[in-house]
């Protein structure tokens, strides 16, 4: 699998994308600039986007799935269940940050904790990561997890906002690090890192890091 990673939008959002030989692809987190992300889709031809998988609904990281909705009419978009009203209301994440957002028209579909999704001959699988947000998830494929605004190179998402939780969050944090030390891992913002990386990590700062 070819994997690239684009930078989009203010804040920035790692936005991921991966294509097989036969050019079926997903794309994780397309936080913004559409035009940037079917630009590089489009470099592979015969391209077949299969999945838009959403880590969570926060518009920094779904602001390009209207148009690729409408350019890929194929393409699942792929959420937790928890996150499906945060993603369909962006206009009063607008309000909390200050900006005019529109809510999305793109249809979704809604996974849980356990739900799997077929990719060529590999299988996506869902974690529920709660604590950035209620219906925040990881996308384990292979040996590598996206790991949106949950897992960092060492740190986590944000959980001071209204959508967040501490006590999950840990939780999340704890069932992550169970992972086997060579998973890659690859965030929703900043360098990527390795389980390994982390647990290390995490022995060091103890408790006090949350």
């Amino acid at each position: 699998m070819d994997l690239k990673t684009l930078k989009v939008g203010e804040l920035p959002t790692n936005c991921y994308i991966g294509v097989l030989g036969n050019g079926d692809a997903f794309v994780v987190d397309p936080g913004d600039e559409a035009a940037r992300i079917i630009e590089e889709l489009e470099k592979t031809k015969g391209i077949n986007l299969r999945y838009v998988l959403l880590t969570h609904g926060h518009y920094d990281h779904v602001l390009a799935v209207d148009d690729l909705a409408i350019k890929y009419p194929q393409a699942s978009v792929v959420i937790h269940e928890e996150d499906i009203k945060l993603f369909q209301e962006l206009s009063a994440q607008g309000i909390f940050v200050k900006k005019i957002l529109h809510n999305p028209k793109a249809e979704v579909v809604a996974v849980s904790e356990g739900s799997t999704l077929k990719f060529g001959d590999e299988i996506i699988k869902i974690i529920h990561t709660p604590g950035h947000t209620k219906g925040s998830v990881c996308y384990y494929l292979g040996d590598t997890l996206f790991s949106g605004d949950t897992l960092f190179y060492h740190t986590y998402g944000r959980i001071d906002l209204p959508w967040s939780d501490p006590g999950s969050m840990k939780e999340s944090i704890d069932k992550l690090l169970h992972l086997p030390d060579k998973t890659r891992v690859l965030p929703g913002h900043g360098k990527e890192t390795t389980i390994g990386e982390e647990q290390k990590f995490e022995e060091v700062r103890g408790s006090e890091y949350f």
